[in-house]
């Protein structure tokens, strides 16, 4: 499964612009069909969009049948599909590697070597992980800003009210182990 690793918004902030489908899931479904079929597989999952995932961009789903792991479902996020379409043909990729390994051993090889030789066969880069940041982050709103009193470095934000705002007294920064102080948030 691809995680969304969050760490230099400037890097792929394009990646999620926009709210529009840059591929809806029946366009993702006959991908998995034909990869599965050039192997000699038939896609018998369920191939399905689930808005509900947010640490994840797409997972097989597999359980145990007589002694072998068999794939179920392959899920993929709806902010994935709302993204660059280079980055979601490799997801699929991804996903249909699992898909693949599971059909032909019978058991979950993660991302080890087993299933990297199956990534790299189609195409997609042998990695667990993507970096990848989906927030807007012109669309965040926050409440409050914690800063530290000795260096004025924003040590945190938050969209309601929190113990840490309620008494900033008890609690220090991170950077000068300083006393924090607390204000209304505004655009910095």
């Amino acid at each position: 499964m691809y995680k969304k690793i969050i760490k230099d918004k400037n890097i792929t902030k394009n990646l999620f612009r926009g709210n529009t489908l840059k591929m809806d899931i029946d366009e993702v479904r006959n991908i998995c069909r034909n990869i599965a079929k050039e192997y000699g597989y038939e896609l018998d999952v369920v191939v399905e969009e689930n808005e509900k995932i947010r640490s994840t961009l797409g997972r097989v789903k597999f359980e145990m049948e007589n002694g072998r792991y068999c794939p179920k479902k392959i899920e993929f996020s709806k902010e994935l599909l709302r993204g660059d379409r280079d980055l979601i043909l490799d997801i699929i990729k991804h996903e249909m590697a699992h898909f693949l390994v599971l059909k032909e051993t019978g058991e979950n090889h993660k991302h080890d070597n087993v299933w990297k030789s199956y990534a790299l066969k189609l195409g997609c880069r042998p990695k667990a992980t993507v970096k990848v940041d989906s927030r807007d982050t012109s669309k965040e709103k926050y409440k409050y800003i914690a800063r530290c009193k000795k260096c004025g470095k924003v040590v945190a934000k938050y969209k309601r009210l929190s113990k840490v705002i309620k008494k900033p007294s008890n609690y220090r920064s991170k950077c000068c182990n300083e006393k924090i102080s607390v204000g209304i948030y505004d655009i910095i």
